[in-house]
């Protein structure tokens, strides 16, 4: 199973969609046989991610929302927060910000505590594009430094670039430019460290 678990992060990681789909498939299969709840939702919400990549969106999207539904019968917040995390960037990328951000606050909603900080951390940057979009640019920074600091606290390298290119966006809208600079240089440097392109 571990195989399987580090052939979908490096085929989903890479856009590698249709060869993710099928390895997401195969380890979902596995990880349920083994009584892995974890493993599998996990692996079925990216599954129904790379669905929608290969244009199966419909099926993605009714996957996701399976194992959401599922989740929440059984009580497990950080499969519920990943789940509404997905189906808020599904409403983001159909242009439905309305949605995107009841999804996005409705997983935020969901749970809090250690064990949850990198599905809060995600929901933030989900919902901090919302607040952007809408112009709402201090609570959006607001969020997005929660987020970095869970991150920074993590050592998740990667998504941590990903909060420090939106800050920077975020503070040069703002006319902050020394700020957004130094955002930006820190993004740059940490994404030269971990060969992840910017």
């Amino acid at each position: 199973m571990d195989v399987l678990r580090v052939r979908a992060y490096v085929t989903y990681n890479r856009g590698a969609w249709e060869q993710a789909e099928h390895v997401l498939a195969s380890l979902h299969g596995v990880a349920s046989k083994l009584g892995e709840k974890g493993i599998a939702s996990e692996a079925a919400l990216d599954r129904g991610v790379a669905l929608k990549r290969l244009g199966r969106g419909t099926i993605g999207l009714q996957m996701i929302e399976d194992v959401v539904e599922a989740a929440r019968a059984q009580g497990d917040r950080g499969v519920v927060m990943e789940g509404l995390r997905r189906l808020a960037l599904y409403a983001w990328e159909e242009g439905d910000i309305e949605t995107c951000e009841h999804l996005a606050s409705q997983g935020l909603l969901s749970g809090s505590g250690e064990a949850l900080e990198h599905s809060r951390a995600g929901l933030l940057i989900v919902l901090t594009a919302v607040q952007a979009e809408r112009g709402e640019l201090t609570q959006a920074i607001a969020g997005l430094r929660e987020a970095e600091a869970i991150f920074d606290r993590m050592s998740n390298k990667r998504a941590y670039c990903v909060v420090l290119c939106n800050m920077a966006e975020l503070l040069l809208c703002q006319g902050e430019i020394k700020e957004a600079m130094t955002s930006a240089s820190a993004a740059l440097t940490m994404s030269t460290d971990i060969d992840f392109h910017v």
